[in-house]
């Protein structure tokens, strides 16, 4: 009823992955806006022009963000924010390097950690997923438009090693984890489909 009759103040903001995950009579009373990244160079500039950063670390976090505003601008105002992110990729490195018996463990902490801290979790499916696009990229050669500058050296070995098909592989495991968990899988087994998706090394 509100959708179909909302009140003349009122401005209704519908977020979703894409416009198929919403019911065909709701969009069809939507005005479509796809959200793209930021170019970092826009990016960049806002941060400096608001938080008063230099010109280089501006850049910096505007790449490694991944043209996403919310967290760029959480990377430099909250260094705890960094810290935590290092960590979880410290995590995915380690567990992209592991045997099949180390990934099973990182998978079991996970879905154990799922129960209480589901966002958190979330996130660190969301940078698997980064992790394995930055390593696609490096495949390709691309490396001006890897996003986790700090990790590049542990990006390209990875490139190399796993190559373009198996960091596709790599990335569609983790994207794929993600739409399970959203699908109230058990994260047990979302995750560890993954760990059993990725490539070995």
């Amino acid at each position: 009823k509100t959708v179909e009759e909302p009140p003349d103040q009122v401005v209704i903001i519908l977020l979703a992955l894409g416009e198929e995950s919403v019911l065909p009579t709701i969009s069809s009373r939507c005005q479509v806006l796809s959200l793209k990244p930021v170019p970092r160079s826009v990016l960049a500039e806002a941060m400096v022009e608001r938080l008063g950063l230099d010109d280089a670390q501006a850049l910096q976090i505007a790449r490694t963000s991944g043209g996403r505003p919310g967290v760029a601008m959480r990377m430099a105002t909250d260094e705890g924010f960094a810290a935590r992110r290092s960590e979880t990729l410290d995590r995915i490195e380690s567990a992209a390097k592991a045997n099949l018996e180390g990934r099973f463990r990182y998978a079991a902490s996970m879905a154990g950690t799922f129960g209480k801290e589901r966002e958190s979790v979330r996130e660190e499916i969301g940078q698997w997923r980064d992790w394995w696009r930055d390593v696609l990229v490096a495949g390709q050669g691309l490396d001006d438009f890897i996003s986790h500058v700090s990790r590049i050296d542990a990006i390209r070995e990875t490139a190399q090693q796993v190559g373009v098909a198996g960091a596709a592989r790599g990335l569609r495991a983790s994207v794929q984890a993600a739409e399970r968990l959203d699908m109230n899988v058990a994260p047990a087994l979302a995750i560890e489909q993954m760990m059993l998706s990725l490539p070995s090394r």
